[in-house]
């Protein structure tokens, strides 16, 4: 019995003992495990995403080079261009290789596949040396926009797989809770362990749902949580009776401070726009979002539209001010899109298309705007995808040509320089497109900075022909976008273009407008000196129109004024254009500038202006915009103004 009694305890030590290491290994795994998923959180596809992301942006960056090339495929930069373009691509994804990567994104390895085929493609249109073969840089630039296609769906693909696995790892964790729970239950003993185990997986819980619903840089929702909880907003809306509004809201300009100030600067933006969403959200019971690179969204729950307006009001004037980067002052503003369930969307995705036409408006009229959803702006915005697939044909299809408006000298009658004015040849239409039909909607996207570069090069080379019918001081003129004006990049644009086509700097006038000092006045000065340096000669277009101001004179240090034609059109009887036009001279006058005025069409214009002391003029009176080969002649034969013009407007004086 004795015996028995001592084998009988013993086993059940012996079970107590295997019950309690059993526990101790299960306790163990589950708090390492916490402890190994909360070490690798950072490590979720996060950084492997941000290598392919630079992939995406170097493959992107060939392509355009490519693109580039096409329009001069004889010259020797376009193969420096693409070759060094072509190392980045190389680079980033033997890269990839080296590191395995592939393997943790299957839809990524086609498009490594097709990347290292055009990389070896070029390099081998490229060892040919110019001209290089426009067809086979068209079939690459296609490949390449394939294959960066192909790219963007696996990034989007694996972004949506990294919230699934946090998803799984919360149920792995939930399991690994239950079983623990289980077995402390019968250790009380333990209850010291339980304590810090629970509290290190709700820290951990914590962590990881804010982590799968939140932006990290800005701590707003992200686009995972919209488009999964937005629905349930919306229904809830439904039921109590009310509106709800979306907002989409880009950041305008925001690829130029990147450009000019570095990333930095860039995401203490984004942080800025974060901080006044978050207000929003706070006093408005709504939801923030950043849905992606500078794109954010507020989901509001609206009782009237004039609440609405208000909170819109207040958000614009937010956005729309100056801000300090981190001691870079800069202007920051936002163009935003409203749309209102269910006045405008039954869903959230007709929601959100409608809030993004809304958007397009918005950014059209130049930025810092907000716009509230019609549908008179849906069709506006198909009209603009429309009118900007043909612009960038048209540009890849060399259908811009340019005629030229030739200035001349009062006083004298002689021609003493010529503005390039850029047209679009329509084959579908065959008719000639005005610039003011195109140039307006190609200042909203970046088409505007390709038909400057194409307006300056072929102005540049036209010009050089002429150079031995003209006297020195005659100036060939090319209007520069103000978008282009804050690009770091124009000095050395304009100095290749230049060097390569042989034209004095002295004979190119930049046409620039006071637009493009408002965005960024430091950088654009910068710009601007840099220009002058080379000996470029700048006008500032279309004074009186905009913000005009003495300092902006003072900075700027431009040669001449042009005084834009809605002031010379009915300037006879108009007291108030006279008034401004008087005004303008003057102060052009005590500057020692000289004018140039725009749009003259009677004798009488004529007489006022050269009354008032103005040198220069164009308009149909003198001259309509005349083709290359017009103006060859016109320069061949010496051609003045009628001397009947210059006496008629010497007799109305004289009256």
């Amino acid at each position: 019995m004795l015996i028995r009694l001592i084998r009988t305890r013993l086993a059940l030590l012996v079970s107590v003992l295997v019950a309690i290491v059993m526990s101790a290994a299960t306790i163990f795994s589950f708090y390492n495990t916490l402890n190994e998923i909360e070490n690798s959180l950072p490590n979720f596809g996060f950084f492997s995403m941000r290598e392919l992301n630079l992939a995406i942006r170097d493959v992107a960056h060939l392509k355009d080079m490519v693109t580039l090339a096409r329009l001069a495929p004889d010259q020797q930069e376009s193969i420096d261009l693409i070759s060094k373009a072509n190392d980045l691509v190389y680079v980033r994804f033997g890269r990839q290789d080296q590191a395995s990567t592939i393997r943790g994104y299957p839809t990524y390895g086609p498009a490594v596949t097709r990347a290292r085929a055009v990389v070896a493609r070029l390099d081998r249109l490229l060892d040919r040396g110019p001209p290089l073969s426009v067809l086979v840089l068209t079939q690459v630039g296609e490949e390449l926009a394939a294959t960066k296609d192909g790219m963007a769906d696996a990034y989007h693909a694996f972004g949506q797989a990294t919230n699934v696995e946090l998803a799984e790892i919360q149920i792995r964790l939930g399991q690994l809770n239950v079983l623990t729970a289980i077995v402390l239950s019968v250790f009380s003993a333990m209850a010291i362990g339980v304590a810090v185990l629970l509290v290190n997986r709700h820290r951990t819980l914590r962590f990881m749902r804010h982590l799968a619903w939140h932006d990290p840089l800005t701590e707003l929702k992200n686009r995972a949580w919209l488009l999964t909880n937005a629905e349930g907003v919306l229904r809830r809306a439904t039921g109590a009776n009310r509106s709800v509004a979306l907002l989409l809201i880009d950041v305008d300009r925001f690829k130029e401070v990147n450009d000019t100030f570095g990333h930095a600067a860039g995401d203490a933006l984004l942080k800025a726009v974060g901080r006044l969403l978050l207000d929003v959200e706070k006093r408005c019971a709504g939801h923030a979002v950043r849905l992606g690179g500078d794109e954010f969204a507020l989901l509001l729950p609206i009782a009237s539209r004039s609440i609405l307006q208000r909170v819109t009001d207040e958000l614009r004037e937010g956005l729309n001010t100056r801000l300090d980067l981190d001691g870079i002052e800069t202007r920051m503003s936002a163009s935003i899109g409203v749309a209102r369930f269910p006045e405008h969307a039954a869903d959230l995705g007709a929601l959100l298309r409608c809030a993004d036409y809304a958007l397009y408006s918005a950014k059209a009229r130049g930025g810092g705007y907000d716009v509230l959803f019609s549908p008179e702006a849906a069709h506006r915005m198909e009209n603009q995808h429309r009118l900007d697939a043909a612009i960038r044909s048209a540009i890849a299809a060399d259908e811009l040509f340019l005629n030229w408006q030739p200035q001349y000298e009062l006083t004298t009658g002689r021609l003493s320089g010529a503005e390039a004015l850029v047209s679009w040849h329509d084959p579908t239409t065959g008719r000639t497109v005005p610039a003011a039909e195109f140039i307006p909607a190609a200042e909203g996207s970046e088409l505007i900075l390709d038909i400057d570069r194409f307006v300056l090069t072929k102005a540049c080379q036209q010009a050089v022909a002429w150079r031995a019918e003209v006297p020195g001081d005659f100036t060939f003129s090319v209007n520069i976008s103000a978008k282009h004006m804050q690009r770091p990049d124009l000095p050395e644009f304009v100095r290749k273009t230049l060097s390569e086509t042989g034209l004095e700097p002295g004979r190119l006038e930049l046409e620039i407008t006071e637009s493009a000092f408002i965005e960024n006045k430091q950088a654009a000065l910068k710009v601007l000196s840099q220009l002058q340096a080379f000996g470029v000669r700048f006008a500032l277009d279309d004074f009186g129109t905009g913000y005009s101001s003495l300092s902006y004179l003072i900075d700027l240090d431009v040669t001449r004024l042009k005084i834009d034609r809605s002031f010379i059109s009915n300037v006879m009887v108009s007291t108030g254009k006279r008034n401004v036009v008087q005004s303008i001279m003057a102060l052009a006058h005590s500057l020692d500038l000289d004018i140039v005025a725009e749009g003259v069409e009677t004798p009488e214009q004529t007489a006022f202006l050269m009354q008032l002391g103005c040198r220069y003029a164009q308009g149909f009176l003198l001259s309509r915009p005349i083709s290359p080969d017009e103006l060859t002649g016109l320069l061949a034969s010496k051609n003045r103004v009628t001397p009947e013009l210059i006496e008629g407007a010497k007799r109305i004086l004289a009256a």
